[in-house]
């Protein structure tokens, strides 16, 4: 196994992920770009953003190993860590459940808020509901857990509880029901989904995805990995979706990273695709200024 990273984006990593005003790190496990697994962590540049006004999805290092096992995860996370110490102070990181995963990041980053990708949990739902043959009243049951919307109102759901025991409140009276939903499909059988979300999905909800868990991570919407798909799926289209050696696949993620780092670069003078967001206006140099050099100070030599 081996760390992919850049002096820069262990910088970029500590300057957007770990003060106060904060991005999210997005951790996500991908395939099919070899003999082996490659996990990239995604960040968003918060001095920049797009023609859409949101902030850039950056590729930061990569892990590429061959399990998914807890140690190829904890060294990845404990390298970062070594390399700049003040990673240690991650605020919030996002998966998509993988368990040794989380178990290695939250032994390192031992005070970032963890979060669970929404969608996956919908989709792990949704899936038992179907296997239990409950297909014609999941979708009941997921707005219960999940919200819905009515007309321009949202009425809120489980996941959008403050605090665990408004969670456990809310679930105790869901009980009743779902087993009547459950009933309704399967007459002659005992209901079993409400036990089973309360083993195996409950206390999961409470710790990684209720209301008052997304606020300290500066989310009042669902959390998902769509950054980390977002970017997997950049990286599978710069190999144009084809298996590489590791060479030519390291090769691959740099011309990625070179791209992204180009255009910040160039936001600096206004000519890209991203611009300086509002509060870092400042920044920006003339074009004219850029390339004369003025910008560099004129005594570079102990630079």
């Amino acid at each position: 196994m081996c760390v992919l990273c850049t002096d820069q984006q262990l910088l970029d990593l500590e300057r957007f992920c770990t003060q106060e005003d904060f991005s999210t790190i997005s951790v996500d496990p991908t395939f099919n770009l070899g003999s082996f697994y490659v996990t990239p962590i995604s960040f968003q540049n918060l001095l920049v953003q797009t023609t859409s006004q949101s902030h850039p999805v950056i590729l930061g290092p990569i892990l590429i190993h061959q399990t998914k096992l807890f140690r190829p995860f904890h060294y990845f996370a404990s390298t970062l860590t070594r390399l700049n110490p003040n990673l240690v102070n991650i605020r919030a990181f996002g998966t998509d459940g993988e368990p040794e995963l989380i178990k290695a990041f939250k032994l390192v980053f031992t005070n970032a808020v963890h979060l669970r990708c929404a969608n996956h949990l919908r989709r792990n739902i949704k899936d038992k509901l179907h296997a239990l043959k409950l297909k014609a009243v999941a979708g009941e049951i997921i707005s219960d857990i999940f919200g819905k919307q009515i007309g321009n109102a949202f009425e809120s759901g489980l996941i959008d509880s403050e605090t665990s025991q408004s969670f456990w409140q809310l679930l105790h009276k869901a009980k009743e029901r779902w087993n009547n939903l459950e009933r309704s499909c399967n007459p002659s059988m005992d209901p079993s989904f409400y036990d089973w979300f309360c083993k195996h999905k409950a206390s999961e909800i409470v710790s990684c995805a209720i209301l008052g868990v997304r606020k300290r991570a500066g989310f009042t919407s669902l959390y998902t990995t769509n950054n980390s798909e977002s970017i997997n799926h950049v990286i599978k289209q710069e190999v144009e979706w084809k298996e590489n050696k590791l060479p030519i696949l390291i090769q691959h993620l740099k011309n990625v990273v070179d791209r992204q780092v180009g255009e910040i670069e160039k936001a600096v003078i206004g000519r890209g695709e991203w611009e300086f967001s509002k509060d870092h206006l400042d920044l920006a140099v003339a074009e004219s200024t850029w390339f004369s050099g003025e910008t560099w100070g004129n005594d570079t030599s102990n630079n």
